[in-house]
């Protein structure tokens, strides 16, 4: 007989910096296996989890989504996320622990994903690690009129990482624009966001690559719809440095909940 478990979200926000992305690789250190390995330190056994999205090396997160099975009986989950805060170093944080019904998946059951990424045309002493830096801004006007193709259901082959395991390439963006953002210690500077309800591996570096090339008259607007009619990725922009990208956050239906105590 299986002992009893509880399963939990767990919210987690990293600074991709020093690890190799979320997901566990044979070499180097992975947000996924120090989180693990605070889990397991804290409850004395192996306990996994999975997460929202697969960020790649040097990818932030602020609102990570992953579940996990705790053992019952458990201490409460504030001081589950107390203690696990209280083990993790190097840019991790777990920010809430949440129950949720037994079935519930971090990965297969979110509805969507938003992502930001940050350029600037301005030295930022603040941000410099987590911010693309150019000597000029590109045409903000020029790119969201070439985002606009991006919007619906489209095979988006042309942005993503070639021989990757998915079973198909098909994508629905829900929103994609870019905006000018000033916050405390980064100014002259810009923001993409896209929301979508799956990312390809390395397909929102690829568009702000290429939708950069529209800013800077290197392409038209226009092409971005030829582009994704081609599936061909030798035909899009460079991606973007990973420094700048974060992931936002994962939407979930509220019938996964749990209104049981904990």
């Amino acid at each position: 007989m299986e002992a009893p478990v509880q399963r939990v979200f767990l919210e987690v926000a990293y600074d991709g910096t020093n690890y190799c992305g979320w997901q566990v690789q044979p070499r180097g250190v992975s947000v996924q296996s120090e989180l693990e390995r605070a889990l397991s330190m804290l409850f004395r056994q192996s306990i996994s989890v999975t997460g929202a999205g697969r960020t790649d090396a040097g990818v932030h997160a602020y609102s990570m989504m992953a579940h996990a099975d705790l053992p019952i009986p458990h201490p409460p989950l504030a001081q589950i996320q107390r203690g696990l805060c209280g083990i993790l170093r190097g840019g991790i944080s777990v920010r809430s622990v949440t129950p949720v019904i037994p079935t519930a998946h971090a990965r297969f059951d979110a509805t969507s994903r938003r992502y930001h990424y940050y350029i600037s045309a301005c030295s930022n002493p603040f941000w410099s690690d987590y911010c693309w830096e150019r000597r000029t801004l590109p045409d903000m006007a020029l790119m969201n009129e070439a985002c606009r193709h991006f919007i619906g259901e489209h095979d988006f082959t042309s942005f993503s990482k070639l021989h990757t395991q998915t079973k198909h390439n098909r994508c629905t963006v829900y929103t994609a624009h870019w905006e000018q953002v000033e916050m405390p210690g980064l100014w002259d500077a810009m923001r993409y966001e896209v929301c979508a309800n799956r990312f390809l591996h390395g397909m929102v570096r690829t568009m702000v690559g290429t939708l950069l090339e529209v800013g800077y008259g290197q392409r038209t607007p226009d092409s971005i719809a030829e582009l994704i009619q081609s599936e061909d990725r030798s035909l899009a922009g460079s991606a973007a440095p990973a420094r700048a990208l974060f992931f936002v956050e994962a939407t979930y239906p509220d019938s996964i909940y749990s209104t049981d105590p904990e």
